[in-house]
C-alpha cells in the first residue's frame, strides 16, 4: 500500500479538517460548560464561607482577618481551596471581614468583583464580595470532557465522507491511467467509460480532451501507415519497370557500364523500401512489447524458446555464406543458453549487427561472436576489427543516421536502427562501444527466458 497516492493525500487532508473542526467545535462548546461549572461551584463554596464566616460573627466571636486557625479550620472542614478569598458587609456597608491582603491586593489591581446576597439565620441579610475564579485552560480537561459517544461517531462519519470523496476523485483517474496504459496508436479496441465522458465536471472534461486526443493521434498514425504502404507500392511499380527496362538494356549492351549503374541504383532503391518497411513493422512491434511489458501479459503470438548456441551458428553460416572473404568466429557459453521471444526479430537484428561488422572490417580480419551469461540475463557481444567510429558510437542506432555526416555511403543507416527496435521488442537493451584494442563493440542483454 502506498501512502503517498492522491487517494491517501486527499482521505488524510479532508479527514484532518473534518476532525479539527469536529474537535474545535467540541472544545469551545465543552469550554464554556466547565466555565459554567466551575464558576457555579466557585459561588457555593464562597457561600458556604460566607455562611460560616457570618454565623460566627453573630454568635460573637468573628474571625480575624488573614490566615487566623479559625479560618483554617473552616477551609478544611468544608473542603474550600484557600484560594477562595471574600469580604463581607452589612447592608449598611460596615465591614465584619476584610478578608486576606491578597484579595486587597487584586481589588487595587482593578480586578471585577462579584457581590452575593446572603441572609443569615437570624434574618440579617449581608453583601459578600468576591473575586471570580479563572478558568484553567487546560487541554487535558478539555479532551476528557469532549471524549464521548458522540465524538467518536463523529470521527467515523468524517472518515467515512473523506474516503468516499477521495474515492469518488481517484476512480475516474485511475480509469484514465489505465487508458493511457494500454493505449496504442491504431492498435486497440479500447475506449473510455461513456459514464465518465458524460460527467459534467473537471474530471469529465478531462476525459473527453483525452478521447479527443486519442482520436486525433489514431487518425495521424493510420494514415502514416497508409502513407507509408501506398508510397512502397507506388514506388515499387514503376521501380519493377524501370528494373526490367534495364535488365533487356543490359542484354542489349552487356558491358555498358550506364546500365550497371542504373541497376545498381534500382537494386538500392529496392532495398531501401524493403528497410524502411522492416522498420515500420519492428516500430508496431516494439510498441505491442511495450505495451504487454507495461501490464506483464505476453505476447504469445510470437513468443517461443530460442536456443541462442543453434541460432548463432545459423547466423555465422549465413552471414560467412554472404560474407566469404570474412572470418566469422562464435565463442559459445558451454551452459545451455535459452530466452523467450519472437526467434525471427533475434536473428535479424544479429544478422544487422554482423552485416554491419564485416561491411566496415578489413578483408579476411574476423569478426567475433561472444555468448557470455549474468545473473539474470544472456549477453550476445558482435565485435569487428575495423577502424571504429569517433564520435559517440550509439548515434548509430538512430535511424538514417551515418557517421562522419556521409550522406552517400553504400548503406541507408537503417540496419542498426532496426536491431535496436528488434532487441528492444524483446524485452532487452542494445549498446554500441568502441573497443580499447580497435573496432566496434555490440553488445546485447536479453532476459533469461
Amino acid at each position: 500500500m502506498r501512502f503517498n497516492r492522491i487517494f491517501w493525500k486527499i482521505f488524510t487532508a479532508i479527514w484532518l479538517v473534518n476532525v479539527l473542526v469536529v474537535v474545535c467545535v467540541v472544545w469551545v462548546i465543552s469550554s464554556g460548560h466547565l466555565r459554567e461549572r466551575m464558576a457555579h461551584k466557585h459561588a457555593i463554596q464562597v457561600e458556604r464561607l460566607a455562611e460560616q464566616l457570618i454565623a460566627r460573627y453573630e454568635r460573637g466571636s468573628p474571625v480575624k482577618n488573614g490566615r487566623s486557625a479559625a479560618l483554617k479550620k473552616i477551609y478544611r472542614r468544608y473542603n474550600i481551596p484557600p484560594e477562595v478569598l471574600i469580604t463581607i458587609t452589612n447592608l449598611q456597608g460596615s465591614t465584619i471581614y476584610s478578608g486576606h491582603k491578597r484579595f486587597n491586593d487584586s481589588v487595587t489591581h482593578k480586578k471585577r468583583l462579584l457581590t452575593l446576597i446572603i441572609e443569615s439565620e437570624k434574618g440579617e441579610r449581608y453583601r459578600v464580595h468576591y473575586l471570580p475564579i479563572k478558568t484553567p485552560h487546560s487541554i487535558g480537561l478539555a479532551l476528557r470532557d469532549i471524549l464521548s459517544a458522540q465524538l467518536l461517531l463523529m470521527l467515523v462519519a468524517s472518515a467515512f465522507l473523506s474516503a468516499l470523496i477521495s474515492w469518488g476523485i481517484t476512480q475516474p483517474l485511475k480509469h484514465l491511467q489505465l487508458f493511457s496504459r494500454r493505449y496504442q496508436p491504431a492498435g486497440t479496441s479500447l475506449s473510455i467509460d461513456q459514464k465518465l465522458l458524460r460527467r459534467g465536471d473537471e474530471l469529465g472534461d478531462l476525459a473527453r480532451d483525452i478521447a479527443r486526443m486519442t482520436a486525433q493521434v489514431d487518425a495521424a498514425f493510420s494514415a502514416q501507415e497508409d502513407l507509408l504502404h501506398d508510397v512502397s507500392h507506388e514506388l515499387r511499380a514503376p521501380l519493377a519497370r524501370l528494373q526490367v527496362g534495364v535488365a533487356l538494356a543490359e542484354l542489349a549492351a552487356p558491358n555498358n557500364a550506364a546500365i550497371a549503374k542504373m541497376h545498381t541504383q534500382c537494386e538500392r532503391m529496392n532495398a531501401l523500401i524493403q528497410r524502411i518497411l522492416e522498420y515500420s513493422r519492428l516500430q508496431s512491434a516494439t510498441q505491442a512489447s511495450a505495451q504487454c511489458a507495461a501490464f506483464e501479459e505476453p505476447n504469445t503470438k510470437t513468443i517461443a524458446p530460442i536456443n541462442l548456441q543453434t541460432l548463432l551458428v545459423q547466423v555465422a553460416d549465413d552471414i560467412t555464406f554472404e560474407f566469404s572473404d570474412t572470418v566469422v568466429s562464435v565463442y559459445g557459453n558451454d551452459h545451455p543458453a535459452h530466452v523467450r521471444g519472437d526467434p525471427n526479430l533475434l536473428q535479424s537484428a544479429l544478422e544487422n549487427l554482423m552485416r554491419n561488422a564485416c561491411k566496415h572490417t578489413p578483408p579476411k580480419t574476423p569478426v567475433e561472436l561472444h555468448l557470455t551469461h549474468g545473473d539474470k540475463t544472456w549477453q550476445l557481444t558482435v565485435r569487428d576489427y575495423g577502424p571504429g567510429v569517433t564520435e559517440d558510437p550509439n548515434n548509430l542506432l538512430k535511424p538514417f543516421y551515418r557517421a562522419g555526416g556521409q550522406m552517400h555511403t553504400e548503406g541507408f543507416g537503417l540496419g542498426l536502427s532496426i536491431a535496436a527496435r528488434a532487441i528492444k521488442a524483446l524485452g532487452g537493451t542494445l549498446v554500441l562501444t568502441n573497443h580499447p584494442e580497435g573496432g566496434l563493440e555490440a553488445t546485447i542483454n536479453l532476459p533469461k527466458g
